[in-house]
Formats: C-alpha cells, sequence, structure tokens
C-alpha cells in the first residue's frame, strides 16, 4: 500500500456502464465511502461484461498501475530482450512512500525486484524497474498504447510529488487493467512458464499459500466468501476441492494527500485482478475466469483522525464482492461432478464358467426365480433416492433403504441383455444426481432361460433295410445366447423296417438344453415286379395279376412271418390312377416268397396309367413304388 501527499489531478470520463442487480449491489457498497467516484467492473475472460459502472473513466491508480511494469518485464523477457536474471539496482529500504534518495546496497535480480513490487508494492524496486526500462515513462506508455490501454499512462514514479499539482498524475481505468489481467489469463499476451512466472511473483493465492498471506488481503476474503455462497449441505471435502481449484492473482494500491492528524485528507484506493473459479458443465470438470476491479478516487475524509475512514471500510467490504454472484453460480454446479458413489452387483456375481456369460434357467430356479440386482449409494451430504433403469425403462420396483448408504435390490426375471444403470440424488441443496464412477453404477445381465429350437428335417429322411444306414440330423437355433452347435445329429437304426424316431438334443450357450424326437423311416426294398408285368399294353376291363417281393438291402427277402404280418394287417396296399380297387390289400403267398393281387381294371379307361405298391406302418407310408406306364385301350 502506499502513502504519498498528492492532490486530485483531472480525469476523464467515457462512460459504457453495464446494469443491473450485481452492478447495483457493489456500487451501494462503493458509495458508503461518502464521496469522490466510484467504479467497478467484473467481465468473464472471452466472454462479456457481466457488470460494470466507470470502467472507463481515468482515475488515480497508486500503486494497482505497477502491474503493468510486471507485464512489460514479462513480455521482453518472452520475446528475448531481457532475462530474468539481468540485474536493477536494489535501494536501501522497504515500501517506504517515495524511493528519492534511497541509499544504493547494490544489484540484484531483476525477478527478484518484480516480486517484491507486486507481493508487498516495494516502492525502492519499483523505481528499480523504472530505471531499468529507460527512457522512462516513455517507453512503458508507448507499450501501453500499443496493446489497446486507452486511460493509462504514468507520468512520475508512483506516490512521488514532484510539483505537478501534488499528484504523480499516473492514471489507468478498471478496462484497462481488465485488457492487461485477461491477456496474461487467456495466454494472448504472455504464455507458458513466463505466464506461470507472472502469477507467482504477485500478491493472491500464491502468495497467501507460499508466504503466509495475501499482502491485499483479497485472498482470505474470497475463500471466506465460499463458505457463505456453498450450497447447502455442501461436503467439507467438496468445499476444500473448490477452493483448491480456485485461484486469484491482484494488485492494490492507495495513497492520501495528508496523514497530519486533524487535516482534511483525499483517499484514492483500486485494485484489479483476475480469478479463476472451477466448475462443473456437463458433468466434467471445468473453469471460468473472470477478470475484476473497483476503486475509489477522491474521497474526503472532512478530519482526519488515524482511525478508519468511510472510504477504508468501503474499500475493504467490496473487494471481492464484484465476484460473488459467478463464484456462486461455479458453487452451485460443482457438485453435479461429485455425485454420489453407487455400486451394482448381482447376485450370483456371475453365471457359472462354461455359459458365455449367460444365466440360464437352473440359475434361475436356484436363486428364487431371477437373478438380484443389489445397488448401494453413498455420499458425504447423504442420499435420498436411488434410481435403476434396465434398457433405460425405469425399473418397476426397487426397495431402498437408508440414507447413507442408501441401499435397494430388485429382481430380474426375463430373457434378455438387461443393461442396468443406477443414479442416486445426494442431500445437497440444490441436489446432484448421477454416480460418481461409471464403471461401478452399470451391470450388463444377460438371461438366456428359454431352451434353443431343434427342427427335425421334414420330410423325414428314408434309408433301407440292413443297408448302410447314416444320420438323422436336425438344425438349432436360438435366438440369445445361440447354438453350441448347428445341425445336430444321430444315427438311423437300419436293422428292422418301418416309421422310426431318435431323439436328438440341442444345446445353447447359456447351457440350457432341447430334446426333439425325430422321425425318419426305415423302407424295404422293393425287387420289382414279376411277369407278366412289366407290359406296355392293357385291355381296359380286364384284370392285371400282379406279383412282387419286398426284400432288404442285400436284395434278400424278407421272411415270412414279417411278410405275413404285413399282409394280415393290411399294410401292403395296391393303387391303379384309373381308379383305386377295393379291397386293395395284396396278399402274401409264402411257397414262391411274393405279395400277390388280382388288379380289376375299369372298362373304358383308357391312355397311360400306373400301378403304385405302398408299404404302410400304421398310418406313414414307408415304401411307395410305381410301375412303368401302362397304355389302357
Amino acid at each position: 500500500m502506499l502513502l504519498a501527499l498528492a492532490c486530485l489531478v483531472g480525469a476523464t470520463s467515457a462512460r459504457a456502464d453495464v446494469p443491473g442487480p450485481i452492478t447495483t449491489r457493489v456500487m451501494a457498497i462503493l458509495n458508503t465511502a461518502g464521496s469522490g467516484t466510484t467504479g467497478m467492473y467484473v467481465k468473464e475472460v472471452g466472454g462479456p461484461v457481466i457488470a460494470a459502472q466507470n470502467e472507463n473513466f481515468a482515475f488515480a491508480p497508486a500503486s494497482s498501475i505497477k502491474v503493468l511494469l510486471h507485464l512489460y518485464m514479462h513480455d521482453q523477457v518472452e520475446a528475448g530482450a531481457a532475462n530474468f536474471t539481468d540485474q536493477v539496482t536494489l535501494y536501501a529500504g522497504l515500501n517506504t512512500s517515495c524511493p528519492n534518495g534511497a541509499a544504493v546496497l547494490g544489484t540484484e535480480d531483476m525477478d527478484d525486484s518484480a516480486a517484491k513490487m507486486m507481493r508487498v508494492s516495494d516502492n525502492p524496486a519499483t523505481r528499480a524497474q523504472y530505471e531499468h526500462w529507460a527512457p522512462f515513462p516513455g517507453t512503458v506508455n508507448a507499450y501501453a498504447t500499443s496493446i489497446g490501454l486507452t486511460q493509462t499512462q504514468f507520468t512520475n514514479f508512483v506516490g512521488c510529488d514532484f510539483g505537478l499539482a501534488g499528484l504523480d498524475g499516473n492514471t489507468t481505468s478498471l478496462t484497462d487493467l481488465g485488457i492487461i489481467y485477461e491477456s496474461v489469463d487467456d495466454g494472448s499476451r504472455i504464455a507458458g512458464a513466463f505466464r506461470t512466472n507472472f502469477y507467482n511473483t504477485m500478491s493472491g493465492r500464491e502468495q497467501a499459500v507460499s508466504f503466509g498471506g495475501d499482502f491485499t488481503g483479497i485472498w482470505p476474503v474470497l475463500t471466506a466468501m465460499v463458505d457463505v455462497e456453498k450450497p447447502a449441505g455442501m461436503p467439507n471435502e467438496l468445499r476444500n476441492d473448490f477452493v483448491a481449484g480456485m485461484t486469484a492473482n491482484h494488485k492494490g494500491g492507495s495513497y492520501q494527500t495528508c496523514s497530519t492528524m486533524g487535516c482534511a485528507r483525499t483517499q484514492f484506493l483500486s485494485w484489479g485482478g483476475s480469478a479463476v473459479f472451477p466448475t462443473c458443465e456437463s458433468n466434467a470438470f471445468s473453469s471460468r475466469s473472470y477478470v475484476w476491479g473497483a476503486f475509489i478516487h477522491g474521497s474526503l475524509d472532512p478530519n482526519y483522525n488515524g482511525t478508519t475512514s468511510p472510504a477504508d471500510t468501503a474499500f475493504s467490504n467490496v473487494r471481492a464482492e464484484p465476484l460473488r454472484e459467478q463464484m456462486n453460480a461455479a458453487l452451485a454446479g460443482f457438485g453435479a461432478c461429485y455425485p454420489p458413489d453407487v455400486t451394482v452387483t448381482t447376485t450370483p456375481a456371475a453365471p457359472p464358467a462354461g455359459q458365455d456369460g449367460w444365466f440360464n434357467a437352473a440359475d434361475l430356479a436356484a436363486n428364487g426365480g431371477g437373478i438380484t440386482v443389489n445397488v448401494s449409494a453413498t455420499d458425504d451430504s447423504g442420499v435420498t433416492n436411488l434410481v435403476c433403469t434396465d434398457d433405460g425403462n425405469p425399473v418397476a420396483v426397487l426397495n431402498q433403504s437408508g440414507s447413507n448408504p442408501r441401499t435397494g435390490s430388485f429382481q430380474l426375471t426375463t430373457d434378455g441383455v438387461h443393461d442396468i444403470e443406477c443414479e442416486a440424488t445426494d442431500g445437497m441443496t440444490p441436489a446432484n444426481t448421477g454416480a460418481s464412477d461409471d464403471s461401478d453404477n452399470t451391470v450388463t445381465v444377460k438371461i438366456d432361460a428359454t431352451g434353443p429350437t431343434v427342427t427335425c428335417p421334414a420330410p423325414p429322411p428314408a434309408f433301407v433295410l440292413n443297408g448302410p444306414g447314416g444320420l438323422v440330423s436336425a438344425t438349432v437355433t436360438d435366438a440369445l445366447s445361440g447354438a453350441v452347435a448347428s445341425p445336430v445329429s444321430g444315427p438311423a437304426i437300419v436293422t428292422s423296417a418301418g416309421a422310426k424316431t431318435i431323439d436328438l438334443t440341442g444345446e445353447d450357450k447359456a447351457g440350457n438344453t432341447t430334446t426333439e424326437s425325430c422321425a425318419y423311416i426305415v423302407a424295404y426294398k422293393f425287387l420289382g415286379f414279376d411277369e407278366p408285368l412289366p407290359a406296355e399294353h392293357r385291355k381296359a376291363g380286364s384284370t392285371i395279376p400282379l406279383k412282387f417281393t419286398l426284400g432288404d438291402a442285400n436284395d434278400v427277402p424278407i421272411s415270412d412271418a414279417e411278410a405275413a404280418a404285413l399282409a394280415a394287417a393290411c399294410e401292403v396296399q395296391v393303387f391303379f390312377t384309373a381308379g383305386d380297387p377295393s379291397p386293395n390289400c395284396a396278399e402274401y403267398k409264402a411257397g414262391p416268397n411274393r405279395f400277390e393281387f388280382l388288379l380289376r381294371t375299369p372298362k373304358g379307361v383308357t391312355g397311360l396309367h400306373v400301378i403304385t405298391i405302398k408299404v404302410l406302418d400304421g398310418v406313414v407310408v414307408i415304401n411307395e413304388e410305381d410301375s412303368d406306364p401302362i397304355v389302357m385301350t
């Protein structure tokens, strides 16, 4: 802070105020100074001016203008025109109002000198900076103009009375200070290690953390404001994380025209700086940066008595106030990145090995008819509710109890792939809903309690009695876990003729099985018609004596007993396309080992016709043999 003899010089004002609740509230605090001109400013870095009044007023900044020297030094070092280790004059004394006549003790690194200028507003160190950038002030003023500052000009050393109407004549505006701090914050002026050094060698968070206190007193005010603006129920862990992610860097200044008891003094107080608040946006950590400042210019203290004046009180009360609403908004949404910790498990924890990750019908039966989903949620502020969805649809019955942890469970009983996601609502105001670990609050449960479909061949495959046989195969399909194998097969037994079945079992990858009885046929070998067939021509109305033999694949006629049984059951039948004979049951003659039948053809039937021999096993035709075409005349 500076104390210097000075008097007010004329200052111009170009107003572009941004009215609103913030401006009104902050200006009400500033105006308790009672007299003089006041102003405030807050702007989002890379964004709009949020609130402002008299932000372009050219006020007497005292030490606040030192930030321009600080920026110029870093800009020159980054450009390669200077080094932090360049030597500057080391004056005796610390923070005297004006360094005129101070003894020279030697030299020190330019960076160390700048740190004293910015951290404790050391005026002898500031003078050493001026002298290093000779010719001063022309060099630095030209720099100010080049970077777009329109109200910032050095006339003399800060706080020194050089007879210019009793004031040093330096001016700046809140807009100009905002340009300086924003160009550093967004990296457009200096970046990387130079930007880091700019912040670390000035007042603010780094000074408070590393050196035990912020010379301006603004950092503790900001941290205290967190406790006022944080949402109800915000756990200390979240509050501390917010403060750990918050930064502020700033430079203030003040001086007065009289320091003698009983005098009428005029006060000039100001500061500018930048602040960063951590935020949670779209459920991801981020941050928002702001530049802000305020001034009280020319406030009259009619009878200075060494105590705090209304301007002193107003200045102390307003330091962090332009940022209150922005801090409140950041805090209100910050908890969204700290939703409750939700854990989802299942009982059983996993399907048995060999089931390709699927629960099957046996698993459900062994666990009360379903797979149980267990949910647990914890949060430092407590948990008020649990919500689970299955493939995006709310779970119908979620029994839950407790507040921290809050637990619940439900059962899954239906086939399908169940994508379960559970979220919890914490006890903060406003509440945050979600889960702090997406990998723990979701589980996929695959249930296939339905056996596969086994489809038998149609028509049934046919084999020949005592022949080489073969396989009966069925296809296996499963819409969920999939079939283990398809087709599945079994051997046809061909040692006896007739309609047969074989049990074929299909299995799905979940371990469910389905067995189907698949039909197949073992047929006789038709050993042909005996004479007089075949004959190409027959007279309509004539009788055709039929003689034929059934045998096996080796041309061995079937036994008399088997043939007689077939004939007795009328399972060897004769058909004629010109009209079925009746009765059509063939007889068996044991002597010649053959079946016989007298086919009486209808009169008046002409054209091509066919005789068909059918052998049945019950209602199933196991043989169907046609004669060569016969011309009926």
